[in-house]
């Protein structure tokens, strides 16, 4: 389960009703607290810093052969996302990872494989940890 918060401001009669000090104090309390809970179910995870990072990198091997990627999320990846900008690869390359490939799958490294057995440069990979 992820739970994610929304922050909004005290409602006016709060805020009325209490000194300006007293209620800025009171709303950066209640703030801190629903981030607090939020990182507490979410495992510690925070949008952008676990969830997904961009990694580049290039085949250049015998298609079909397991390639490490470092990743640095901390984390064992649960799924990837790729965009191939190389034009000259025709047709498109198709990356994967077999169940086998992601036993390899580590906190700091995604091994993936490549369909085609020439270089496949200009390729961005977003790797998801949970």
């Amino acid at each position: 389960m992820r739970v994610s918060t929304a922050i909004r401001s005290l409602p006016s009669s709060v805020r009325d009703a209490l000194p300006p000090n007293v209620a800025s104090d009171l709303q950066k309390w209640v703030q801190d607290c629903l981030r607090d809970y939020e990182s507490a179910v979410n495992g510690g995870l925070e949008l952008g810093e676990n969830l997904g990072v961009v990694i580049s990198g290039t085949f250049n091997v015998v298609a079909n052969t397991a390639v490490a990627f470092a990743h640095g999320l901390g984390r064992v990846p649960v799924f990837f996302a790729y965009y191939c900008a190389d034009t000259n690869v025709t047709p498109a390359p198709v990356i994967y990872a077999e169940a086998a490939t992601m036993a390899l799958w580590t906190a700091d490294a995604i091994s993936l494989k490549c369909s085609r057995d020439t270089s496949v440069t200009n390729l961005s990979v977003v790797v998801f940890a949970a």
